[in-house]
């Protein structure tokens, strides 16, 4: 909360910093991810509107620098952590053209495509990401799975 106050600060002072709005938007983002978890059902109820201001803050950050693939990822995981993994898999195609052969971008864009109960094409997609760590355990969790 500390973190995403700060950021919100700067971003008032620095309109169109991309890289301000990402971690603002990283920063909402974490703490929408720690109420949707929380075992009280009001801070439960109030994480939507936390993952809508992340996602607010990291299109803003895309906006101003629409070639930053790590902006765009940061998008993508807000996208699939509030249950909007086909706009998650949107931005995540348009990224993967653009950058062939990223790790990052194939593993998130398998994420989403397994949210959208497309297991074979997740693991398909993990495959040509090649022996990251987090790609090799998404890659046997998502086989376990399906």
């Amino acid at each position: 909360s500390k973190a995403a106050r700060s950021f919100q600060k700067l971003a008032s002072r620095l309109p169109s910093s991309p890289e301000v709005f990402n971690n603002y938007g990283i920063a909402l983002l974490q703490r929408a991810s720690s109420m949707k978890v929380d075992p009280d059902p009001q801070q439960q109820q109030l994480a939507e509107a936390q993952f809508e201001s992340a996602i607010l803050a990291l299109r803003e950050a895309a906006k101003n620098a629409p070639t930053n693939g790590e902006i765009l990822i940061n998008l993508a995981h807000a996208l699939i952590d509030s249950g909007r993994s086909e706009k998650a898999l949107g931005i995540m195609n348009v990224h993967n053209a653009r950058d062939e052969g990223s790790v990052k971008g194939l593993n998130t864009a398998a994420v989403a495509m397994f949210q959208l109960g497309q297991p074979a094409q997740a693991i398909a997609t993990l495959k040509l990401a090649g022996s990251d760590d987090v790609v090799q355990r998404n890659l046997a969790q998502f086989s376990a799975q399906s």
